[in-house]
């Protein structure tokens, strides 16, 4: 049976939903996001799940009260110490909503792409998340002496040719089997985090993991594999968020969190899979009325080629940092294959336009491919994309290149 696709009218104010921002000591991009909100007349609750310190928090209050006039906005402080699943699942609590979406205080949500999402859960009752598609957009600088293509910081001194986007969007999970689910997602793993989803049930979700870790990785996966058995997944063909890439505050939580070989000797590395296998375990048999000692074997014989393709490339037999390491090794190659053929892969990818030189396009083209799909901002903007994507792109453009580094007090 094949979804309910539904009107994308503008009765937004009878669409049950909230979207909820959690924040950490990043008040400059807690301002820009709902600056950006305010200015598009967002209609829905927001709720900011803060766990800053004290002077950041205190500055994030003063943000949301000036919001206020304008936005409908609930402010919960936590504990710095809360983990994220925690002071997600208590800031819901407080939400009546039937749906809510979730956005990152450094990103942009596209708000009918929200309403969109939560209107098709509204009619598809076996679908427990919704998206859109994801960009993240970044400047490309070319280093000819380190042979090697770098990602950088998207700000107005960056001209539009060296601006890029590359997709991250999750996908269509629609197998009516719980585990085919749960493997689909799990081997081709995109965080269901940042979607849409039915209020009452990512709030017990969060609840769970918060209970069982505070570890941000197992902390991720748990909910997410639990999204997976609970129903099906939707990518629905709109632009859902984007991400401007900044050179600021790029901590060492995410570094840690991906470092999956230096988690599986930890000590208590057995004490957190058991947790999580048990807790997805039970959640698979309740659905499927499998004996628990069988979904824990699915479960083990899953989780174990997750983690085994985790420590692979997404290109081959060699981790992400190797796979750059082995860019430059074979630079000359590729630069010698680009000079010669120039003219045939710019004709084949249509890139040529958008860089500057053959040098440029041999690390760009090779650099950057990806099952994905990566684009560059002038394509964007004036190509022909489909429906409104080129006004909603140019909005947060706009945004991104006037306050790159966020908005602090003064501005």
């Amino acid at each position: 049976m094949k979804p309910r696709v539904t009107s994308m009218g503008d009765d937004t104010d009878s669409i049950s939903l909230s979207l909820v921002i959690p924040t950490f000591n990043r008040p400059h991009f807690l301002a820009r996001l709902l600056r950006y909100l305010q200015d598009i007349k967002f209609r829905h609750e927001i709720l900011v799940a803060d766990s800053s310190f004290a002077g950041e928090a205190a500055t994030n209050k003063r943000i949301v009260e000036s919001a206020s006039k304008s936005l409908n906005i609930v402010y919960r402080q936590h504990n710095p110490t809360t983990s994220l699943d925690a002071k997600m699942a208590e800031t819901l609590r407080t939400s009546h909503a039937a749906y809510v979406g979730t956005c990152a205080d450094d990103d942009f949500v596209v708000p009918h792409a929200l309403e969109s999402c939560a209107r098709f859960l509204n009619a598809n009752r076996d679908y427990e998340v919704a998206h859109g598609h994801s960009l993240f957009m970044f400047s490309v600088r070319v280093e000819q002496n380190k042979r090697s293509v770098t990602k950088g910081a998207v700000t107005p001194e960056v001209p539009m040719s060296r601006l890029w986007t590359i997709e991250h969007s999750q996908r269509t999970l629609e197998s009516d089997d719980p585990l085919i689910r749960l493997r689909e997602h799990l081997l081709d793993y995109r965080s269901t985090f940042y979607s849409v989803h039915r209020l009452p049930t990512l709030v017990r979700n969060l609840q769970m993991a918060s209970k069982l870790t505070h570890d941000l990785f197992f902390g991720e996966l748990l909910p997410d594999g639990l999204c997976a058995i609970q129903g099906k997944m939707k990518l629905i063909d709109l632009l859902y968020a984007i991400r401007p890439y900044h050179a600021l505050d790029q901590t060492n939580v995410v570094a840690d969190r991906l470092d999956l070989p230096g988690m599986l000797t930890s000590p208590d590395f057995s004490m957190k899979y058991s947790s999580l296998r048990n807790c997805l375990a039970e959640e698979l048999a309740e659905k499927t009325s499998q004996p628990k000692a069988e979904a824990r074997k699915a479960l083990d014989e899953l989780l174990t080629q997750y983690i085994v393709q985790y420590l692979q490339p997404k290109f081959g037999s060699k981790t992400h940092m190797q796979r750059n390491n082995k860019v430059m090794s074979r630079f000359h190659k590729i630069v010698r294959l680009a000079i010669s053929m120039a003219e045939n892969a710019a004709s084949l990818h249509q890139l040529i336009a958008f860089i500057e030189s053959p040098l440029d396009f041999a690390v760009c083209s090779y650099a950057f491919q990806s099952d994905v799909g990566y684009a560059p901002v002038r394509k964007i903007l004036y190509g022909d994309p489909k429906g409104s994507r080129r006004e909603d792109f140019q909005r947060v453009y706009d945004y991104a290149m006037r306050y790159p580094y966020g908005i602090h007090s003064k501005e």
